[in-house]
């Protein structure tokens, strides 16, 4: 197994044996002392110089497609966004006289706003903590309230039982 699985399989032992310390059916986890496997940090491939040269400045003679491929690609590399974020770039977000582009991740907050959760959106966004996923999501209070209004637990009590 690889390091990343083994962790997997020792958090959740060490999860399950702490509820059973929790509910006092062990007096305490015989994992309290294992330790998790080491990660060795990938690498993730980049470009070389010469790739991206080829690649973002090809020869000329294309036609539009050509054109438009290549500047989805040097806005892509130049800005870091994600290639969902480009495909979901409207006009009205794009400033050409100060060269900006609204992107500051609307997925998220929409996701949330739409009744998506956020565990499912950290998934989703492929963020290993929770907290990086909530930087991404600004809900103020009127929406809160909205969602709460929605989603709230005593409104909705007796609809599971339907």
């Amino acid at each position: 197994m690889k390091p990343r699985s083994v962790n997997g399989c020792l958090r959740a032992l060490k999860a399950m044996l702490n509820y059973f310390v929790g509910e006092e059916v062990l007096d305490v986890s015989p994992m309290r002392r294992v330790r998790l496997v080491r990660e060795p940090e990938a690498m993730i491939p980049v470009y070389s110089d010469a790739q991206l040269l080829r690649l973002l400045f090809p020869k000329a003679g294309g036609g539009f497609l050509d054109l438009r491929d290549m500047t989805m690609l040097r806005f892509l590399f130049d800005t870091g966004v994600r290639a969902a974020e480009l495909c979901d770039l409207k006009v009205d977000n794009l400033d050409l006289t100060e060269r900006t582009a609204l992107v500051r991740h609307s997925f998220a907050k929409a996701h949330v706003l739409n009744g998506g959760d956020a565990f499912s959106l950290q998934r989703m966004l492929g963020h290993a903590d929770i907290s990086t996923t909530q930087k991404y999501v600004d809900l103020n209070l009127r929406e809160v309230r909205r969602q709460h209004d929605a989603y709230g637990p005593l409104d909705r009590l007796g609809e599971r039982e339907r």
